[in-house]
């Protein structure tokens, strides 16, 4: 895993964004995973919740663990222990959307007690993203900028 530091993001345009779900075969998302920013320029973003509930950037893009099951494997992975599913975030369909065309202005990272990085707030030129871990998952609140 290649992992950075956050304001190394700063100035970089966002071309897209990339959510990742967890779910079941026939049953609703359970959990929300990644958020995968892709840039102007190709590169990547990745941010998680890793097993010690901290977070997780990474330039590395988002590989689904499961990628080389057949797909008979897969059927029974869906039932058994779920699958990851990628949802591209539209200009329409949810407030990540304010981020894509947008250029990071700053992007500070929160420490727990013992110097992990437990957080972040990103900040674009439209909005700004702060990411923590709720339980095990990552969760992203975006705020639009007026």
């Amino acid at each position: 895993m290649n992992s950075f530091d956050l304001p190394e993001l700063v100035g970089r345009r966002c071309a897209a964004v990339s959510r990742f779900v967890h779910q079941f075969t026939g049953e609703p998302a359970t959990s929300t995973g990644p958020l995968e920013l892709i840039w102007d320029d190709g590169q990547v973003t990745v941010l998680d919740v890793r097993s010690d509930w901290t977070l997780d950037v990474s330039s590395d893009p988002w590989v689904d663990p499961y990628l080389e099951a057949t797909p008979p494997e897969r059927e029974h992975l869906g039932r058994e222990v779920g699958l990851w599913s990628r949802i591209l975030i539209d200009e329409s369909a949810d407030d990540l959307s304010a981020v894509v065309g947008a250029r990071v202005t700053a992007a500070e990272p929160w420490h727990n007690e013992i110097g992990e990085l437990a957080g972040a707030d990103i900040t674009f030129d439209t909005a700004r993203i702060t990411l923590r871990q709720w339980a095990g998952d990552l969760v992203v609140v975006t705020s639009r900028k007026p």
